[in-house]
């Protein structure tokens, strides 16, 4: 599982979704940001996953498809720049988790690339 220092808290999330930037694809969604290097965290990315209750009514799904989450992000930590802070959203709990958070971090550094060649 995500250690806490790596997963996102009430403060950050409200930056990111205020004023963050915002990837999809079927099933997961993801509001993110990255802070320049004097304002990022000394602990690196800060994520966090969220399952609405109109997405997924029981508690324990919605539970269990967060954790599923940050076990599957902690695999994937080193990917994400330093200062990045995100946060999932699973609108649709019948997805393959892992292929969705790999389709999404795809399209980032996708969009990374692209954005420093021009």
């Amino acid at each position: 599982m995500l250690p806490k220092r790596h997963r996102a808290d009430r403060k950050i999330l409200e930056r990111v979704f205020s004023s963050g930037k915002f990837v999809a694809t079927g099933g997961i969604s993801l509001k993110f940001l990255i802070d320049p290097p004097e304002k990022s965290p000394k602990n690196g990315p800060k994520i966090c996953f969220v399952a609405p209750k109109s997405s997924v009514k029981k508690a324990t799904e919605r539970n269990a498809l967060r954790r599923t989450g940050y076990v599957e992000m902690e695999k994937r930590l080193s990917f994400l720049p330093r200062g990045f802070c995100g946060a999932f959203v699973i609108e649709n709990p019948k997805i393959d988790l892992k292929k969705e958070i790999d389709a999404i971090l795809r399209k980032i550094k996708t969009e990374k690339h692209e954005k420093n060649s021009d």
